[in-house]
C-alpha cells in the first residue's frame, strides 16, 4: 500500500502529524488484452480507504487502496490541502487469481421457446473482472425468470447452461426460456463457492423476452 511523507520545497523530509493526506489514480497506458477490451488503462476504478494522517514522522500511510483492471501506465498522485502534490513512477497491476466468470456479450434478440439469437460470452476471470486467459473451466448460466406465477411450467429455461470454456472463454449456444417477460442472466465458475462478501454470480443486464409467432389457442375465459 501507499506510503506518502512530508516534505519541504526541496525535497527533505518534515516529521509532523496531523496532515490528511488523498491518493487518485492517473492513468493513460496501453490497456491488457481482454475479450471486453476494457481491461486497464482509463478503464481502471480505484477504490477502497484513500485518505490517511500523517503520524508524528510524517508519514501518511493509505491503509487499502485499490485497483479494479489489470494493465500498466497508471500513476498514483498524493495530495494535501496547501501542498504541492506528489505523482509516483508507473504502477503495473498484475491479474489476480480466478474467481467469477465476467459478461463479454450480452444475449440479445430474445424471443419465447427460440434460442437467443445472440447468445452469451462469459469470460474467465478474476475479482476485479480481468480475463485470466489459458482456462479450461465450467462455466454455469442461470435465468432469472420475472414470473407472476413461478409454478408455471412456461416459466423456465432450456439449453445447456453449463460449458467449458476455451482459453478462458465460455460461449454458450442454444440458451432460451419458454416465458415472455422479464429475464435476467447470471454467470459464475462452477469450481468457486466462496468470493468474499460478494456474490459469486455476474449478473447480466435484465432484458425482455419478446413473444413467438402466433401458433396456436387459449381459452382465457
Amino acid at each position: 500500500q501507499p506510503v506518502v511523507a512530508l516534505t519541504d520545497a526541496a525535497g527533505n523530509r518534515v516529521e509532523s502529524a496531523g496532515t490528511v493526506v488523498s491518493v487518485s489514480l492517473e492513468a493513460d497506458g496501453p490497456q491488457y488484452p481482454g475479450p471486453s477490451q476494457r481491461h486497464g488503462g482509463v478503464s481502471a476504478v480505484i477504490g477502497g480507504t484513500l485518505t490517511a494522517t500523517t503520524n508524528s514522522t510524517g508519514y501518511a500511510n493509505i491503509p487499502s487502496m485499490q485497483l479494479t483492471y489489470a494493465g500498466y501506465g497508471y500513476r498514483i498522485v498524493a495530495s494535501a490541502p496547501g501542498l504541492t502534490s506528489a505523482t509516483s513512477a508507473d504502477v503495473q497491476v498484475q491479474v489476480g487469481p480466478v474467481e467469477r466468470a465476467t459478461v463479454v456479450r450480452e444475449a440479445s434478440g430474445l424471443v419465447a421457446s427460440v434460442p437467443y439469437y445472440w447468445q452469451p460470452i462469459a469470460a474467465v476471470s478474476d475479482g476485479g473482472g480481468n480475463w485470466i486467459s489459458g482456462q479450461s473451466i465450467m462455466v454455469q448460466s442461470e435465468a432469472i425468470i420475472s414470473c407472476p406465477n413461478p409454478s408455471d411450467p412456461a416459466c423456465n429455461s432450456f439449453g445447456n447452461g453449463t460449458i467449458v470454456s476455451s482459453d478462458g472463454i465460455a460461449r454458450f449456444t442454444d440458451l432460451g426460456v419458454y416465458y415472455a417477460g422479464t429475464v435476467q442472466l447470471r454467470f459464475k465458475l462452477q469450481s468457486v463457492s466462496d468470493c468474499g462478501s460478494v456474490s459469486c454470480w455476474t449478473l447480466a443486464t435484465a432484458a425482455t423476452v419478446t413473444p413467438g409467432r402466433a401458433a396456436g389457442l387459449a381459452i382465457i375465459s
